[in-house]
């Protein structure tokens, strides 16, 4: 009897965790939004800008059922930080039903802020590849939208050229986007890639990409140590860069945890990320 009531107690006790891990994973961590300061060391840089602040947000996964309240939430969090820019790399959707909150959003941030935007693999997914209307719909709203393309952001006198590239974890072929992105490019400013995933940090190494912003991974969104970094979907070049910062040569990369989820509506161990990026020499 008293192994029965212990083993009954056990069931319980595990039953409760199991329990609490549910709810916490589905409805606490996927909206405890962390903000995570990083600063970048850049040789390129040429004049200090460090005293300005960059944004970057990733994997949004809007759809028509995400709350204004959530919209407006992460806009004050951004608008707190008083961002010089914002960078957005992708996977702003999870289906077509995402694209007018996502432009609610934008049209928040955009009044205050430069916003640069490329695309992830769900934008292109949900859209079936056409996504020419989608991104005219978020340059009227204020944002630039880069699909192998680049700008020149002036900062105190210092010059960033700011590229973007289709998702490499969908592209057909990573080295024409990087190509075609960088070919118009005739100075030596420092070259800042916003790319989704991580894929790229192989071909961006070898073409004068100083620095990195990426997302697409999650984190991992349901964090295991060791395991996670098995499992998530990535291209191999791309493997093995799950969160954080991390260097290859003499190209630096950030991978962003983002703020949504896909596939599975829980995130543990990995809450969602705004990055505040500090730039210095």
């Amino acid at each position: 009897m008293r192994k029965l009531n212990r083993i009954y107690k056990l069931t319980i006790l595990f039953a409760g965790l199991f329990c609490f891990l549910i709810i916490y994973s589905y409805m606490i961590e996927p909206n405890a939004i962390i903000l995570k300061k990083q600063t970048v060391e850049l040789d390129c840089l040429k004049s200090d800008i460090s005293a300005y602040n960059f944004i970057q947000i990733s994997d949004l996964h809007f759809t028509g059922k995400t709350s204004q309240k959530k919209i407006n939430n992460l806009s004050e969090k951004i608008k707190n930080q008083n961002p010089t820019a914002v960078f957005i790399t992708g996977d702003l959707i999870s289906n077509n039903n995402g694209i007018d909150n996502i432009i609610s959003f934008i049209n928040q941030i955009s009044k205050d802020y430069s916003v640069f935007i490329t695309f992830g693999n769900w934008d292109y997914w949900s859209l079936n590849y056409d996504i020419n209307e989608f991104k005219n719909k978020l340059e009227l709203s204020g944002a630039k939208v880069l699909i192998n393309d680049h700008i020149e952001l002036a900062i105190n006198n210092k010059i960033l050229n700011i590229i973007g590239i289709k998702d490499p974890y969908t592209s057909n072929n990573i080295d024409q986007d990087l190509t075609k992105a960088l070919k118009l490019i005739k100075n030596n400013n420092c070259n800042i890639l916003l790319a989704h995933s991580p894929d790229i940090i192989k071909k961006a190494s070898q073409n004068n990409i100083n620095f990195i912003l990426t997302g697409h991974t999650h984190g991992g969104q349901i964090y295991v140590p060791y395991l996670t970094k098995k499992i998530i979907p990535s291209n191999p070049d791309g493997e093995g860069f799950i969160k954080g910062l991390y260097n290859q040569n003499k190209t630096q990369m950030y991978v962003n945890r983002g703020i949504g989820t896909s596939v599975l509506p829980f995130r543990f161990l990995n809450s969602p990320e705004i990055t505040l990026i500090n730039f210095q020499n």
